[in-house]
């Protein structure tokens, strides 16, 4: 599939006006353009004349809709350009960057104190704030403290006049978070990036960014496979790090040292509704091999096309629990799975990302696992747009 990576304003348009006024076509279909020219219906991420149209304020001509995907009339040859290569990278090793950037951001675990004697050159000690629970033993949701997951993301769409928060993600860099995918697909592209906060409501230390680039891994496809669920959504300025927002560290190895990892999120917690919670919950989780997961889905899953090969170790990691408890799980999209960061001298009080969450079955019944994207597959293509010139 071709990249997709686009500006937020290209795809802020509305289709629903004009939902009655047209004959339904599919991917593929001929169909007439403005000037009466024969054109093939697409996507509407796969035309750029259709977005270049969008932006000068002109709706294109609309053949239907795949899922929540806009499917518009393109002129034929028309394909959207692969961007991805625009970046400048030296030769490096994949990983060298992320574990020296995981090293830089560790530094805002430290309050700085100084002294009120006035100098040229002011004086400081630090001092670690950390609340980072590394004990942490409860299987099944727990409401989280106050910076216990400082990169914690939570991203806006506009809708109408208000916004609507839906996916999550993590902060991993001071204008990069990474997040799944298709929370890039919606009916309105993301808009919003807020950060810095443990719920919805209080606004303590929120800081509240525009989106002003999304950037789905390349051969992401949101309508017919589950893979490579990944993607990054570039802010339009850098965010204020400080003891209550930092970004994390990526995990750049594929084997995972632990048979736990917490997740965390915002989403719907109850097993059999839609009921989602406003605030922040955390909960252990047990990580399972590729056996489990394959079994898992093989009853669970109606249909397999979107999962034709299969859990791919490689790509996925799975994680779930062995009790009935509830979970963040079910919608509970662009959320992360982590690690604690391994403590060393210069490093504490750290997590590292090891998945984001990609698609879960139901919401946490026995055995029912969560699928998260893994992000160790991803580092070199992650590194070379977040610290293209490093």
């Amino acid at each position: 599939m071709l990249c997709i990576r686009f500006s937020y304003s290209v795809l802020l348009f509305v289709f629903v006006p004009l939902l009655g006024s047209f004959a339904a076509l599919y991917e593929g279909d001929k169909c007439s353009l403005q000037d009466g020219s024969e054109g093939k219906c697409k996507l509407i991420k796969e035309c750029p004349a259709a977005m270049q149209l969008i932006q000068t304020g002109v709706n294109p001509i609309i053949c239907g809709f795949e899922k929540i995907d806009a499917i518009v009339c393109c002129k034929h040859g028309e394909e959207i350009m692969n961007t991805t290569n625009t970046t400048t990278t030296t030769d490096r090793t994949p990983g060298d960057i992320s574990k020296q950037k995981c090293e830089e951001y560790a530094e805002y675990a430290y309050e700085k104190i100084y002294s009120p004697t006035l100098l040229l050159k002011p004086q400081f000690t630090k001092k670690l704030v950390c609340n980072v629970q590394r004990n942490k033993l409860v299987v099944g949701p727990i409401l989280i403290s106050r910076s216990e997951f400082p990169h914690m993301a939570l991203i806006g769409y506009q809708s109408n006049d208000s916004v609507v928060w839906k996916c999550g993600g993590s902060l991993i860099s001071e204008n990069f978070v990474l997040t799944a995918a298709h929370c890039m697909f919606p009916l309105t592209p993301p808009k919003y990036v807020r950060l810095g906060f443990i719920d919805k409501p209080n606004a303590g230390h929120t800081q509240q960014l525009t989106v002003s680039e999304i950037i789905p891994f390349p051969q992401f496809n949101n309508t017919k496979s589950k893979y490579h669920d990944i993607g990054l959504l570039r802010l339009s300025k850098k965010v204020r790090c400080n003891t209550y927002l930092r970004p994390a560290c990526l995990h750049t190895q594929r084997y995972i040292p632990y048979d736990l990892a917490v997740a965390s999120g915002w989403g719907i917690v109850s097993l059999f509704g839609r009921d989602r919670t406003k605030d922040v919950l955390s909960a252990v989780m047990d990580v399972f091999g590729v056996d489990k997961c394959n079994e898992t889905y093989r009853q669970h899953i109606p249909s397999t096309d979107t999962l034709k090969d299969g859990f791919v170790d490689d790509l996925m990691i799975c994680a779930g629990t062995k009790a009935i408890v509830r979970t963040t799980c079910q919608y509970d999209f662009g959320n992360f799975l982590q690690i604690y960061h391994e403590e060393t001298e210069e490093i504490k009080c750290m997590y590292d990302i090891v998945g984001i969450t990609a698609f879960s079955d139901r919401c946490s019944s026995e055995n029912v696992l969560e699928v998260y994207t893994r992000v160790s597959a991803y580092i070199k293509w992650i590194e070379d747009i977040v610290w293209p010139n490093n």
